[in-house]
């Protein structure tokens, strides 16, 4: 037993995961406005279906996240998801009617939303002698990322985006193959949590600035999301410009998922958490002045605010493992989910939706952005903001 637990962990399938489930994600979603529209739906139902989406990250992480804290089997529930979301997005794209549209919306917004907190639990029970290394290979899914965003560029063609979909089901094919590969399925001799043990997430108050502050950054990442090509059509640039703007945060990320391991005992978690905010503010704002400043401008500002979401995902999986308890552990990483996508970006996609309906897209994105100057003004003036 002393011989096996120095081994060096296997941690390629949760990279594999990572790099192929974000290059699915980034062929399809940045683009999914523009498929809406095609359809001929309102800017106003493209709202509603983005923010429902988001609000089903909200039921997935709790139903799914409980369960896999109860029965331990990344493999099975993964394998399931990935099915879930090839046969949804086939249906929103074949679809001929909004409440089709909408029903397969849920589904997949229902299994898109466990992935990463899964795999996060999964990876971090590899690292227990080395949690700092979790930026180091959560960094794969920067690099599938990129290469997603840049493989949609060349597979869009106008209004048909069925290259795109065949593009998303083809790239969710290894990522289904690593997790075949997933070690430690089955619970083990870890306790199985109680109702009673979820109420740790009231009681415990790191809770409030872990997720009050993924909530803020999903809303503000809303920016990025759904509107993006539209926001940059409607100042008359070409729509491929959002991959360039995409392709250039992903680098900026991928920068710092690699330094955030080299670097992380430089500042407190307080500080990092500041910074990434920061940001945050100038990637949206430059965002908002899109035909007022030159292009290189608002590109470099996309670059240096692609680091954000590295260095907010990193500092808040790190605390998240740090200051829950390991039977709540699947529940916990699916909760910044459910606090990015399920409360902040939806909020973020509905207020959206309607400003851009109403012709005041551009004032909406400089609302948005003002939440992450004000969360990192909480986090300078917090000289203590974790007890950890």
């Amino acid at each position: 037993m002393e011989v096996l637990g120095r081994e060096k962990p296997r941690v390629w399938p949760y990279v594999g995961v990572f790099v192929f489930f974000w290059m699915a994600s980034n062929v399809i979603l940045p683009y999914l406005g523009l498929l809406y529209e095609g359809k001929g739906f309102s800017q106003r139902g493209i709202g509603i279906l983005a923010g429902v989406f988001q609000f089903v990250v909200v039921l997935a992480a709790l139903l799914v996240g409980s369960l896999e804290d109860r029965v331990g089997r990344p493999r099975g529930v993964l394998a399931v998801l990935l099915v879930g979301m090839v046969v949804s997005v086939f249906g929103i794209y074949g679809s001929g009617s909004y409440g089709i549209t909408f029903l397969m919306v849920v589904v997949f917004g229902f299994c898109y939303a466990p992935v990463n907190g899964i795999t996060d639990k999964a990876l971090m029970g590899r690292l227990k002698e080395a949690p700092e290394r979790y930026a180091k290979y959560r960094s794969g899914g920067t690099v599938g990322a990129g290469l997603g965003i840049l493989l949609a560029a060349f597979l869009i063609r106008g209004d048909d985006f069925s290259a795109v979909v065949v593009g998303f089901c083809l790239a969710l094919l290894p990522c289904l193959i690593c997790v075949l590969f997933f070690g430690g399925d089955g619970r083990g001799d870890r306790a199985v949590p109680e109702a009673g043990d979820y109420l740790c997430f009231f009681r415990n108050r790191n809770s409030f600035p872990i997720y009050f502050a993924f909530a803020v950054w999903g809303l503000s990442e809303s920016g990025v999301g759904t509107f993006q090509a539209i926001l940059i059509r409607n100042a008359g640039w070409p729509v491929g410009v959002t991959s360039v703007f995409v392709a250039g945060a992903m680098v900026g990320e991928f920068i710092g998922f690699w330094l955030i391991p080299r670097l992380r005992f430089r500042l407190s978690y307080e500080r990092w958490l500041a910074l990434s905010f920061v940001l945050q503010f100038l990637r949206i704002f430059t965002l908002a002045l899109i035909g007022k400043i030159p292009f290189l401008t608002v590109w470099v500002f996309q670059f240096l605010g692609g680091g954000s979401f590295a260095v907010i995902h990193s500092v808040i999986t790190l605390v998240v493992d740090e200051v829950y308890p390991e039977r709540v552990l699947y529940m916990a990483h699916g909760l910044k989910r459910v606090a990015s996508n399920g409360v902040g970006n939806m909020l973020g996609l509905l207020i959206l939706g309607q400003a851009f309906e109403l012709g005041v897209g551009v004032e909406a994105y400089l609302l948005i952005s003002l939440g992450a100057a004000v969360m990192a003004v909480y986090f300078l003036l917090g000289r203590k903001r974790f007890t950890v």
